[in-house]
């Protein structure tokens, strides 16, 4: 899909001449940043292909959108009155009596239509079109012969009605205006803002003479603006006319020809140099007033007061099937690269970590030993440190057992030692209480070295016996040690 410029191009073509006016986008006015024109005779067979190539290529046509128009004559246009304000209920009422307003079966038209004004009867002013599918076929061949493919094709008279509706004030004025194109003429009338009439007439005079001599061109014009001026007022509710005409060309200057007009004609009849207020900047660049391309610039931007595109609805579909399909294509890619990215990712994490490992590998090989050794030495150290610890050993136990024993009353008859198993004591006592008040001692003293050797010292059994006529208590305290 080739990448478009932000640019517009308007452009025309016909056998006499080719025209490219060029927008910058913009949300007010327009903004021109060229207009091109070129006339010749190019009515041999190939020369108008030849010389839309040549156009194509030295304008370099094919890096903007491209729009352009198909002139009021080569279409069948109905401004009517339907019962509906529903957009699909009016397409299917058109629909069904096309073929009352040109002699082809429904099914050979392109039709296109939009609504002018919604009227409080619930009803609506229509703008129809009808072309035949072969003079679009033609059109769209035309220019692809050349390399472009349109966005748009536009209907001249809803490009030169949005223009005039854009521009002129105040909006409750009725006017015509009249554009001299270089393949005919055509006529549209605005009623308070509103299109009310269209007239087009293919012509192969050249409009420029007008401007300088007595001619046929001259009394061709005249003869033609007469015949639109009584169209309309044939068909105006009002059965009038209008007094004032408004003339523009894109390649011709029209001043004396207003002046021709306003004499044969009995109308007020000026140049309509009120169209350059539409144009905020690069004005100086159009030396005439294209009308109709100004009213297609406006339209390429989504600002046209009436709009009708006659682009083919399978030319539309294929372009959204094209675009579904480039957006797929590029979504895969994406996918892919994505997927490409974490696979690369993970990759690269393995690597990384395999790396890694190898390296730990051969530092664990180099220190290796160095450890072992210390490993071995740490063993040694810990059986030297069993060795030379005190706590729990027989002479320690005993010495803490006599430090806390009472200096009278209480007496040690034997004492076992097991450092599997735990010390047991017996002896004698003249009271219970002193035997009781000791076991506490012994189990506080845990509590002071923050041990727990004593910590379950226990009275085994109190006997009472008579000794040398004095009562005494034989017991016995064990004292286990509790398992590592």
């Amino acid at each position: 899909m080739t990448h478009k410029s932000n640019h517009i191009s308007i452009f025309q073509f016909d056998g006499h001449m080719l025209s490219r006016l060029r927008i910058e986008r913009s949300s007010k006015g327009l903004s021109i940043l060229s207009f091109e024109t070129e006339t010749g005779a190019w009515a041999e067979e190939g020369a108008l292909e030849a010389a839309m190539k040549d156009f194509v290529t030295r304008h370099n046509l094919g890096a903007d959108p491209v729009y352009t128009m198909l002139p009021r004559h080569e279409t069948t246009l109905r401004i009517l009155t339907l019962p509906s304000q529903d957009d699909e209920e009016l397409a299917g009422m058109i629909r069904l009596s096309a073929e009352e307003y040109v002699p082809f079966p429904v099914e050979e038209l392109n039709i296109g239509h939009t609504i002018l004004e919604k009227l409080p009867s619930g009803e609506s002013l229509v703008l129809i079109t009808l072309v035949h599918k072969d003079v679009i076929e033609a059109h769209l061949n035309q220019l692809r012969r050349v390399g472009l493919e349109p966005e748009q094709i536009l209907l001249s008279s809803a490009c030169l009605a949005s223009a005039g509706i854009a521009a002129y004030q105040p909006r409750d004025d009725r006017y015509a205006l009249l554009n001299l194109g270089s393949s005919g003429l055509e006529m549209v009338v605005i009623d308070e803002g509103k299109l009310h009439f269209s007239r087009g007439v293919a012509s192969a005079q050249d409009w420029r003479r007008v401007e300088t001599e007595e001619s046929n061109e001259r009394e061709e014009l005249c003869l033609e603006v007469r015949g639109s001026i009584s169209a309309y007022r044939r068909e105006s509710e009002d059965g009038l006319g209008v007094d004032r005409i408004f003339v523009g060309s894109e390649w011709a200057a029209v001043t004396n020809t207003c002046e021709v007009l306003e004499l044969e004609t009995a109308k007020d009849c000026a140049p309509a140099d009120f169209m350059r207020n539409l144009i905020t900047k690069g004005g100086e660049k159009l030396e005439t007033l294209p009308l109709v391309m100004l009213g297609a610039a406006l339209a390429a931007q989504g600002r046209a007061a009436v709009h009708i595109d006659l682009l083919p609805d399978s030319v539309i579909q294929g372009r959204q099937m094209e675009s579904t399909k480039h957006t797929v294509l590029v979504g895969v890619a994406v996918a892919a690269l994505v997927l490409l990215s974490l696979v690369g990712l993970y990759a690269q994490a393995v690597y990384q970590r395999s790396a890694m490992i190898r390296q730990l590998e051969s530092q664990i090989a180099v220190i290796q030993p160095e450890a072992m050794d210390v490993q071995a030495m740490r063993q040694q150290l810990d059986i030297l440190d069993r060795q030379v610890q005190q706590e729990g050993s027989a002479l320690e136990v005993m010495a803490s057992m006599s430090r806390v024993a009472p200096e009278e009353d209480m007496n040690f008859t034997r004492l076992t030692y097991n450092r599997d198993t735990g010390v047991n004591v017996w002896g004698r006592a003249k009271r219970i209480d002193d035997i009781h008040r000791y076991l506490d001692r012994l189990r506080a003293l845990d509590a002071e070295r923050n041990a727990a050797l004593f910590s379950q010292a226990r009275s085994l059994y109190e006997t009472r016996d008579v000794e040398r006529n004095e009562v005494v208590y034989l017991y016995q305290i064990s004292i286990p040690f509790p398992g590592e």
